[in-house]
């Protein structure tokens, strides 16, 4: 299996990264969202997908998408986190004097909550939407930066979608903080996927953030 890793800040990093946040990204979206044409996109993605971080396949309704591969993971795009070579075993094994002198096995670690084991990045945890109350507050003054791609929130935008906008009234919904980088993603790309009918501006605060239908 090929061990590229794209460079932190490259295209290819910015989609790998999108997608493990929230799933398949249409390739007129990625182009979109980098001021790219289709073509660049798909030239800069092609040894994400030979080495198994991304899928490529079309779907009728969307066009190019790119999807999860088998090796995408937060840790296969961290270069800290890669398994040494078989020539670098070698010359660390040249250069050790003697065998090391054994010693007690340590305790395992306790694994932190929210931390994915073998890796340095957190991992959301769950959240039962059902439990979400949608209400009407007033226009909150947020400005949330956006990220393109499909969503797994959709039944929360559903709830917020279904109600009216009442003059200053806008619904909205209140979840803890943590999610608020997710929320922003997942509100632009449920955006798109109405057209631009529908509108979201999802503001972060210290212990929560907000979710509001402008549109």
């Amino acid at each position: 299996m090929s061990t590229y890793i794209p460079a932190p800040g490259s295209c290819a990093y910015r989609v790998c990264m999108a997608v493990l946040s929230v799933g398949a990204m249409a390739e007129t979206s990625i182009a979109a969202d980098e001021k790219k044409s289709t073509s660049f996109v798909s030239s800069v993605l092609a040894d994400a997908v030979t080495a198994g971080l991304l899928t490529r396949r079309r779907d009728e309704s969307r066009g190019i998408v790119y999807g999860k591969g088998p090796r995408l993971s937060p840790a296969a795009l961290d270069p800290d986190a890669q398994p040494i070579t078989e020539a670098a075993e070698q010359l660390l094994a040249s250069r050790s004097p003697a065998p090391a002198t054994a010693v007690e096995p340590e305790a395992p670690a306790k694994k932190k909550p929210g931390v994915l084991a073998g890796t340095k990045r957190n991992v959301l945890p769950e959240f039962d939407l059902s439990t979400v109350r949608v209400t009407l507050a007033p226009k909150a003054d947020h400005h949330a930066k956006k990220k393109p791609g499909e969503t797994k929130w959709g039944p929360l935008f559903d709830k917020l979608a279904a109600i009216s906008i009442t003059g200053d009234a806008l619904p909205t919904a209140e979840l803890p903080a943590v999610y608020g980088k997710a929320l922003q993603a997942a509100a632009r790309s449920y955006s798109i996927a109405t057209g631009g009918r529908v509108k979201f501006r999802v503001g972060l605060g210290k212990n929560k953030c907000t979710v509001q239908r402008i549109a």
